[in-house]
């Protein structure tokens, strides 16, 4: 797919932005209601940093914890990562939208974005259509259980699709804590009204990783996410809101009594709301199901 290039003046950014709805905002972009789009412009307050000691994953990427290049949380989350080139520095949005469109005529499902905006000769944004009536996929796990079902498909069809092209979404189960049910913060968008479904939004940042060839290790942390996410979709289990830390799961006997006492509540849980046992040991022993699991305790509840 060619690009789209949309070159704006400062002046005219300022004007968007001084005329139009803001929708989204975060911590690498904002997002304002343009006509039927999203203009997304990026705040462009990456730090370049650069790392001694460099570790490479298996497709050959330096990646470093989101913790150790800024200082902005307290929540110590090693599953968010941030990716950067051979020499360690972090990898320009640019490239990360390129890839979108060189994926984007394979990918029928979901939406790669295939619009650069710049400003003079610097990237500063891409271009999205803009979902109405949207909240977060969380919200679906309050609808009647057809429709709920219904999105949970459609997710994982989109999700499996973006697999099969080595796109990997790994913020998928990315959401505001407070208050989960809403599209801020949300990577996964329910649609409802005439057109129910789920949008997978945010699919030119850094929380999307576009490789060569398959990654297991990839995969792995979006079967993960996916898997949680289909669960509290359709069991209503917040798994969210489980303040443990590493150290409760440790082997000490009084730690691993907590543990087995957490995990036989859900379990129990699960099963009432008709996901068979197996399943449900599996994703905490291995913390994700895979792609054929997940579509398994799917048909479960459906049943």
């Amino acid at each position: 797919m060619q690009k789209q290039v949309i070159r704006l003046t400062s002046k005219e950014i300022d004007e968007i932005k001084k005329k139009n709805k803001v929708v989204g905002t975060g911590r690498e972009a904002e997002l304002y209601k343009v006509g039927p789009n999203v203009y997304k412009f990026y705040k462009d307050n990456d730090q370049v940093i650069k790392i001694d000691n460099a570790i490479l994953d298996e497709d050959g990427v330096n990646v470093s914890c989101y913790k150790k290049l800024r200082n902005i949380s307290k929540k110590d989350d090693n599953r968010i990562l941030t990716y950067k080139d051979n020499d360690g520095v972090i990898l320009a949005k640019e490239e990360a939208i390129m890839k979108a469109i060189e994926a984007g005529s394979k990918v029928k499902l979901s939406y790669l974005p295939n619009n650069i905006i710049y400003e003079g000769n610097k990237a500063i944004g891409c271009v999205y259509p803009y979902y109405k009536n949207t909240l977060g996929i969380y919200s679906s796990a309050y609808v009647h259980k057809r429709l709920k079902l219904m999105a949970c498909k459609d997710l994982v069809s989109k999700v499996e699709e973006l697999l099969d092209n080595n796109i990997y979404p790994l913020n998928l189960d990315k959401r505001n804590v407070s208050n989960p049910i809403t599209r801020d913060d949300c990577d996964v968008l329910l649609e409802h009204g005439f057109n129910y479904g789920v949008h997978i939004v945010d699919l030119d940042g850094s929380s999307t990783l576009y490789t060569e060839s398959y990654s297991h290790n990839k995969t792995s942390i979006v079967l993960s996410a996916l898997s949680s996410m289909v669960l509290e979709v359709l069991t209503k289990i917040k798994l969210y809101e489980d303040n443990l830390s590493d150290d409760d799961f440790g082997l000490d006997n009084s730690n691993y009594s907590y543990y087995q006492e957490y995990v036989n509540k859900h379990i129990e849980e699960m099963v009432k709301c008709g996901v068979p046992e197996n399943l449900a040991l599996k994703y905490y022993e291995y913390g994700k199901l895979e792609m054929t699991d997940i579509k398994r305790l799917i048909r479960s509840i459906e049943k």
